[in-house]
């Protein structure tokens, strides 16, 4: 199931992925299209205006996407190059927000709906207009004035906690190494609910940094992609229905969840910096 930004990019690198079929990848970004826009009008809601336009932009960027890919699969004669100029296209909007100098938009619905315009403008008229019937309003964002760099400097401060990304994700690491050593501990003294707990622990720390380093390796410098990918894999995971009682099959359910909700490359990436469990 592919579907996230980076399977599409990589620095200026573009990666041609084979999803699962044509297919999933639709439904898997109709279904992200719908989370990502429920999990902006929750940041908005919480007052964080840089992670619900982050997600705002994640939501347009997966309904794009899925037409761009029926389009490519009901027509085989139109050109997959238009799907990936689109997508480098999309990642270049998000990479350049909120640089220093420019003229801002007044709020952050007005930043959606520049980038739109932009990003439309890289693609042919009746595909443009087949997009832009798609994209949701995002008027909820309209009252909400458009963050500046310093904005997003401090956004990402937060994110980060105060610490470089180096030191962010070697903590983050450490940390995961550690959590998934007291799980083991716990494991073998039998608190297997203890394990599970702390396993699922590690293996969040081992995302916040493997999503972190991964969205500025793809040229996302304030990791707005970190913050998309972040809110999908965190509904995934909370739409299991529960976890099996053992640990090894515990752990199993949990990071299928969560590479699964990543898409096909970025999920197969992810699973390679889990701890052992």
């Amino acid at each position: 199931m592919a579907g996230t930004i980076l399977e599409w990019t990589e620095g200026s690198r573009v990666i041609a992925t084979a999803p699962s079929s044509a297919e999933e990848f639709f439904s898997r970004r109709v279904a992200d299209a719908g989370v990502l826009l429920e999990a902006a009008r929750a940041h908005a809601a919480e007052g964080d205006i840089v992670s619900a336009m982050a997600s705002a932009l994640a939501s347009d960027i997966a309904t794009m996407q899925a037409v761009l890919w029926e389009r490519i699969n009901i027509s085989p004669r139109s050109p997959q190059r238009q799907f990936f100029q689109a997508a480098e296209a999309l990642t270049g909007a998000v990479a350049s927000l909120a640089v220093d100098g420019e003229a801002a938009p007044a709020s952050v619905a007005d930043v959606i709906s520049a980038e739109r315009a932009r990003v439309l403008s890289a693609v042919d008229d009746a595909l443009a207009a087949e997009v832009a019937a798609r994209w949701p309003d995002v008027d909820f964002l309209s009252a909400f004035p458009s963050p500046e760099g310093e904005d997003m400097a401090h956004s990402l401060s937060q994110r980060l906690e105060g610490m470089s990304l180096q030191a962010f994700v070697h903590e983050r690491r450490e940390a995961a190494e550690r959590t998934m050593l007291e799980g083991q501990s716990a494991r073998v003294r039998g608190a297997t609910a203890e394990a599970i707990a702390l396993a699922y622990e590690a293996d969040f720390l081992a995302l916040e940094a493997y999503l972190a380093e991964s969205a500025a390796l793809a040229g996302d410098p304030w990791l707005l992609t970190a913050i998309a990918r972040w809110d999908l894999v965190v509904h995934a995971v909370g739409e299991l229905a529960g976890l099996p009682e053992g640990f090894g099959d515990a752990v199993l359910t949990v990071r299928r969840a969560m590479t699964a909700a990543l898409g096909d490359a970025d999920g197969t990436r992810l699973d390679l910096v889990f701890v052992p469990a």
